[in-house]
Parts: C-alpha cells; structure tokens; sequence
C-alpha cells in the first residue's frame, strides 16, 4: 500500500490565514502516529521534501518505505492507496482536490487544524466521510491506533 501524507506546519509569515487554527503538537503527533502505523503495515509513504515533516517521518520508517517528492510537485495519483491530510495550508488543499478528482481515497485528519478541519468539515457537509471515521478523525490520539484502523478498512 503506497500512502500520500499531504501535510505541512503553516507558517504565519506567509499564510496568516492558516496559522490561526492548526495545532503544531497535534500535527507532529500525527505525523509520527502515521509514520509508526506504517512501519506496522509495511506501507510505503510518499511525503513531500518538507523540512519539518521529513524527519519525523524517516526518524521512524526506514528509508525503504519513505518515498521523498519535490515540495509543491503533483506525485502520480496512480500510485496512490490512499492520501492523509494532516495540517496544510492553501499548496495541501490544492492537491487534495487532484487526489479527488483522481477518485484516490482522502482522510482529512481534522484534529490537526489548518487545511485537514477545513475539508473535513466540507467532506462532512456532503456525506463523504462515513459516521465510523468522523469520531476518530476530530481525535486527537492515540494517531498511530487510528491510523493503524482507518488504513486497515
């Protein structure tokens, strides 16, 4: 299974917008809960060359499972499993439309604020996202047991 994280940490010198509501804790706990669900699994996780990301990602997956792609480039959707939205700002948001119109599963992790509340509450409001994985989704932990259900299903 090949799992797209979508994920940055908004920065308030850039995007103000997007830094009101992300939790930074949050956002790095479900980045490590992602990372542990997988080495779990054996998944294969494609994340983009974040400075802030990367490292907590292959701090706990080995490098054979981590697959780095250019920031701000489109990763080949075909490849693609499922994507997770933890965070983001206006860059993450964009390519979770690509991943929709490619009919590639989504899971928005709204506990993490940012762009990840933002299309859970619009995937809420059109019934994409299924009663079972609403309640885990606004959790806020453990991530990696989440994780380890929601990739499972």
């Amino acid at each position: 299974m090949t799992v797209l994280l979508l994920c940055s940490v908004p920065d308030p010198r850039r995007d103000p917008a997007w830094y009101a509501s992300p939790d930074e804790i949050f956002i790095r706990e479900a980045v490590r809960g992602l990372a542990a669900a997988g080495k779990t699994n054996g998944m294969t996780l494609m994340v983009a060359d974040h400075p802030a990301i990367v490292p907590l990602v292959t701090a706990i997956l080995p490098a054979s499972q981590v697959r780095v792609i250019q920031r701000g480039a489109d990763p080949v959707l075909s490849r693609i499993s499922v994507a997770i939205l933890i965070g983001g700002a206006s860059e993450e948001l964009r390519q979770t439309r690509q991943v929709r119109d490619a009919n590639v599963r989504l899971i928005p992790v709204a506990s993490t604020g940012g762009a990840a509340a933002r299309l859970y509450e619009e995937m809420s409001a059109e019934g994409s996202i299924s009663m079972r994985d609403a309640f885990a989704l606004r959790s806020n932990r453990p991530y990696s047991i989440i994780f380890e259900r929601l990739l499972s299903s």
